[in-house]
């Protein structure tokens, strides 16, 4: 349990959050998103046994993500609100074509995936490139999605 927050949900909140922030115009230095990444990675690791399913997971992770940046004062509600939905969005497209390109490339059955975290870790490292080059992106051509006037 540990070492899959350690290594799966940190990572991966850090990723969102440097998304939003980056949808949001936020400037904020890497070493308060990675602790964004780090709490939110602890909270989800905490609510996923909670849940039991896919979907309210994510509906429970929107909304503690919503409710940290509200905490750290990122940006108003209505930039908040619009830049972690598209986030969340952004990330479950991108782990949704890694899980198919993954799957058709090398024909490899999700079932025996779970049971092997070295397969796990293989499987995780595009998604998480992908979701850190776009945050990447967004973030040195200043592509948020709000200008201010």
């Amino acid at each position: 349990m540990i070492l899959d927050t350690l290594i799966f949900s940190v990572p991966e909140a850090a990723a969102i959050a440097w998304l939003i922030c980056g949808l949001t115009g936020t400037k904020m230095d890497f070493i308060k998103i990675i602790a964004l990444g780090v709490l939110m990675g602890l909270l989800s690791a905490a609510i996923r046994p909670l849940t039991g399913s896919y979907i309210l997971n994510v509906i429970a992770y929107t909304s503690v993500l919503m409710a940290l940046f509200s905490i750290f004062r990122i940006s108003s509600f209505s930039k908040r609100l619009t830049s972690v939905l598209i986030a969340m969005s952004v990330y479950l497209m991108i782990e949704f074509l890694n899980i198919k390109a993954i799957q058709t490339i090398f024909r490899l059955d999700p079932a025996i995936i779970i049971d092997n975290i070295v397969l796990r870790f293989l499987w995780f490292i595009p998604q998480l490139t992908a979701a850190m080059l776009v945050a990447f992106l967004i973030t040195k051509y200043n592509c948020s999605l709000f200008t201010e006037e």
